[in-house]
């Protein structure tokens, strides 16, 4: 509905935004620090991030444990 309503597009995109913020806020103070990679695109890796989570969760059932976790960390940060 998003695509095709402008209205339901920006309450689509404003709730977007607020939901990735903290991920953002995250990422872009790594970045300060040195401990990631300031040529990392930030929405890059927070899709690297967050999508193998949501996959679990919702479609692939497994879990999410310590050694998921820091692959996905791993990964996403080299």
């Amino acid at each position: 509905a998003a695509e095709r309503d402008p209205e339901i597009n920006a309450m689509q995109a404003a709730l977007h935004k607020a939901f990735m913020a903290p991920f953002d806020a995250v990422i872009e103070r790594a970045k300060a620090k040195g401990e990631i990679p300031s040529d990392h695109v930030t929405t890059d890796l927070i899709a690297t991030l967050v999508g193998p989570f949501f996959f679990r969760r919702w479609f692939s059932k497994e879990e999410t444990d310590e050694r998921f976790i820091n692959a996905i960390i791993e990964s996403a940060v080299r």
